[in-house]
């Protein structure tokens, strides 16, 4: 697990490259952030509701090699309809390049350390307090 520990985050395929790779430190930058931000923000109770249909439909298109796009976001209009379109849709793209919904599970896991203008620095784990 090589990682560069200060590599700047900037796309939700990178995010979810870095989620799969379990690194330790995410410096995210520009208007992933606010994503980023959002995804972190969502309730529980919520998460537990759009997290199972944002797997599915990230399964279904995944195992049709992209030929299941569609129906999987006509499902997504409903995760869409609750959590806004620009948040569904990087979870959907982070949940595909990390390979699966279960990195999102992660990256509300990390704390956040530093936040500056569109920069956000996160770190695996908690902080302890």
């Amino acid at each position: 697990m090589s990682e560069e520990p200060d590599s700047i985050i900037k796309t939700e395929k990178e995010l979810g490259r870095a989620l799969r790779d379990k690194r330790e430190r995410l410096v995210i930058e520009g208007p992933l952030t606010s994503k980023v931000i959002s995804i972190r923000l969502i309730n529980s109770t919520t998460w537990m509701v759009i997290i199972p249909v944002i797997g599915g439909a990230v399964a279904f298109a995944v195992s049709t090699f992209g030929a299941g796009l569609i129906v999987s976001m006509l499902v997504g209009c409903g995760v869409a309809a609750i959590i806004g379109v620009p948040t569904a849709r990087a979870i959907a793209e982070i949940a595909v390049a990390a390979g699966g919904a279960a990195a999102l599970h992660d990256l509300r896991k990390y704390s956040e350390v530093k936040r500056v203008g569109d920069r956000i620095e996160l770190v695996r784990g908690s902080l302890g307090y």
